[in-house]
């Protein structure tokens, strides 16, 4: 019995400690969705504040210590996050207001040398009252591309993209 005891005091002693060696989650995306869009394994960044608003920065296991793509930033806000153009894609079911689009690829000239920077696939949206933006770089095109449809009269199925903004808006709801 004393045994019994002694096992259960270090297990409740180690237990807290290895809690605070895990990586915070992200809230509102799940590391197993965004390993399928990227195609492995990913690591997260999480930064959350007091009042629910945050951001997620995710990218693959194999590159989490380099700056390179792909991946994939999540950030949740109290206030309407930066739209897309008037080329933007309307998307139903994801909360209010949705709407996906790609931003230009761009070049930074403010640098020594000129980095061009890939274009980046935004979904917008917005969830009661917080707003989110799932901005994607350098994902396999199989995630941003609609699955073929399963029988001949079915409607545009959701790419694995849009399927993670319906996890976030979930999640906010």
């Amino acid at each position: 019995m004393t045994r019994l005891v002694a096992c259960l005091a270090l297990l409740l002693a180690v237990a807290p400690l290895a809690r605070a060696q895990s990586p915070a989650p992200c809230p509102w995306l799940t590391l197993g969705t965004v390993s399928h869009l990227l195609g492995e394994s990913a690591v997260v960044r999480v930064q959350l504040a007091d009042d629910g608003t945050g951001s997620c920065r995710f990218q693959p296991q194999t590159t989490a210590n380099s700056t390179s793509v792909p991946s994939l930033i999540l950030t949740v806000t109290a206030h309407p996050v930066a739209a897309c153009d008037s080329n933007a894609t309307p998307l139903r079911g994801i909360g209010n207001h949705a709407e996906e689009c790609v931003l230009a690829a761009s070049t930074d000239h403010d640098s020594a040398s000129a980095i061009t920077r890939m274009a980046v696939t935004r979904i917008v949206g917005q969830v009661r009252t917080r707003w989110f933006a799932l901005d994607a770089t350098g994902l396999p095109q199989a995630s941003l591309r609609n699955p073929p449809p399963r029988w001949p009269d079915e409607a545009a199925r959701p790419t694995q993209l849009e399927l993670a903004a319906e996890q976030i808006a979930d999640n906010l709801y």
